[in-house]
């Protein structure tokens, strides 16, 4: 849940672990790593366990949730200064000032984070990329966030909430032929069960631009698929609730 509304999403997130050999670290966002320091870099063994679960963990106000963000950013800006900076480190600050809506500051920590080129096989530097984005079209820069979505294309373009994400950056620099094609392109990524609720809102997205460029016989189609995925949602929203 997030801002008190009902929101699903499929995510890979670490949750059972052998205490003997991991443990979480990070006050905020906490990540699972290996209890030897020799083998932190080294990928982590996993195996996926599908479970559906309601996080009410950001079921909050605009009051409290604005809290819990001024609350993070106390701990993010000690870590920092004790431990210095990382690229993740900057990325949990620019996510929180982005929440509350100080687009400068999120900028500058999300350009920071970005200056020591972390490999975008993480996800959190996806995410960082998607952040910076938002931060600058919100800031007013729209040509800034469309050349950072063209610039890591080549390395990010086949992860499906990265297309939705230039998608929607092209929709704010009124190209919507552009935007279109990547809509398009997030739903046929072999990822695109992750985007949850943004799956919904491309297909509400594709078929808005069909019906504006007059090709009604594709509308009629994304509509029937924008149907579809309303109901596969309900019945995922309602399971959960059951």
């Amino acid at each position: 849940m997030k801002d008190a509304q009902l929101t699903y999403a499929t995510d890979d997130v670490p949750r059972l672990y052998d205490r003997r050999y991991y443990h979480f670290e990070n006050p905020i966002h906490e990540q699972l790593v290996p209890k030897n320091p020799y083998k932190k870099l080294a990928e982590t063994p996993c195996f996926q366990l599908p479970i559906e679960v309601v996080h009410y963990g950001y079921a909050l106000s605009p009051a409290e949730m604005r809290q819990k963000q001024e609350r993070n950013l106390i701990l993010l800006y000690h870590q920092l200064a004790t431990q210095g900076e990382t690229p993740y480190i900057c990325f949990q600050i620019a996510q929180s000032e982005l929440v509350l809506e100080k687009y400068e500051k999120a900028i500058l920590y999300y350009e920071k984070g970005l200056a020591y080129n972390p490999s975008c096989s993480l996800t959190y530097v996806q995410y960082m990329i998607e952040g910076l984005a938002k931060a600058y079209v919100c800031a007013g820069y729209r040509q800034k966030a469309l050349a950072l979505m063209e610039h890591y294309e080549p390395e990010c373009d086949e992860n499906a909430k990265y297309a939705y994400y230039y998608a929607n950056v092209l929709m704010d620099n009124q190209e919507p032929l552009k935007a279109l094609m990547k809509y398009v392109k997030a739903t046929v990524l072999p990822d695109a069960k992750t985007l949850g609720d943004e799956l919904t809102n491309c297909y509400r997205h594709i078929v808005e631009l069909y019906h504006r460029f007059g090709e009604e016989e594709l509308c009629t189609f994304f509509q029937g698929k924008y149907e579809e995925c309303l109901r596969q949602r309900a019945q995922v929203v309602g399971d959960a609730y059951g």
